[in-house]
């Protein structure tokens, strides 16, 4: 992944440490919402594209949260470096950032 600001991750990461500081299931929420949008065809961000025969509209999906999460993440990031990032990159790094804010390894 390149960054072309300086401050794409940081925003990601300050974005997610309020989601669980606010809720700490929010940390789980993030990480289930990354590997149902991975999953079925490789992680391409598209189980946050609704409409009919949608992956966000699948039964399989039902249960999947933490859509407002991922939504104020991608709307932090975009405040500072609009149109940079894709919606994939943002959710994995959302996802690495959750499991790093209760203690998880960060990096390799």
């Amino acid at each position: 992944m390149f960054f072309a600001y300086p401050n794409e991750l940081s925003t990601i990461q300050t974005s997610i440490n309020v989601a669980v500081s606010r809720n700490g299931r929010n940390v789980g929420l993030v990480i289930r919402f990354h590997f149902h949008d991975c999953f079925v065809q490789g992680c391409d961000a598209s189980l946050l594209l609704g409409g009919a025969g949608s992956e966000k509209e699948s039964p399989a999906n039902d249960g999947v949260l933490g859509y407002d999460v991922i939504d104020d993440g991608k709307a932090a990031v975009e405040s500072v470096c609009p149109g940079v990032l894709s919606c994939a990159d943002i959710l994995v790094v959302a996802a690495r950032d959750a499991s790093v804010a209760v203690g998880g390894r960060h990096g390799p």
